[in-house]
């Protein structure tokens, strides 16, 4: 019982994490992560909060890979497919990262930072992956590669389509591309070894 609830606020301190590391990024000004380059590149045509976007498309991944990968879809993959969103719009509101007093490249990097280790928090849960992570899960296994590997071509397809949406690219667009999946990757080896030791499986 002990596990499950230690699991749980695992998720949750996971997608706030990578909530607050992607609205940071938003606020760098030189090109967004790759999912938020596709997210932009869908508000260039709707008029919605981009959180709200965020949340329908992660629900739309999330829909479309229970009919490939079930095994990594759990009650954690539903509540960051709607709370990451959520909790981006509710930063936005509040205004985090506008006040940063560093370079733009600086506040990237960190959103970057921040974000990956927020995915890498959250996956360690182990109850269920977030909609894009589930995609990365499934073709690393599938093909036997590293997950930044994997990570990295999935964030690269994202970006040209947004980058076809009218979405406009930047320095950080890059950075989002080649550091998000190393974050998680070191992020998750960290947390594993620290679980092993505290016996939570």
């Amino acid at each position: 019982m002990i596990d499950k609830l230690l699991k749980i606020i695992i998720v949750v301190v996971g997608t706030m994490v990578a909530a607050f590391g992607v609205t940071i990024f938003l606020n760098g000004n030189i090109g967004v992560d790759p999912i938020s380059t596709l997210i932009l590149g869908v508000q260039c045509h709707v008029d919605m909060n981009f959180g709200t976007i965020n949340q329908i498309f992660s629900s739309i991944l999330l829909v479309i890979m229970l009919f490939f990968d079930k095994k990594n879809i759990g009650v954690g993959s539903v509540f960051y497919a709607l709370g990451c969103g959520y909790f981006i719009n509710i930063f936005t509101i509040m205004g985090i990262g506008q006040n940063i007093e560093i370079t733009s490249i600086g506040v990237t990097l960190l959103g970057v930072v921040i974000f990956g280790m927020g995915l890498g928090i959250y996956l360690s849960g182990n109850l269920g992956a977030g909609p894009v992570e589930v995609i990365m899960l499934y073709w690393a296994n599938k093909f036997s590669l590293s997950i930044k590997v994997i990570r990295i071509s999935i964030d690269a397809a994202f970006v040209v389509i947004g980058l076809l949406l009218g979405a406009k690219l930047g320095i950080g667009t890059l950075i989002g591309v080649l550091l998000t999946g190393p974050c998680i990757e070191v992020t998750l080896i960290i947390l594993r070894v620290c679980f092993k030791k505290g016996q939570l499986n």
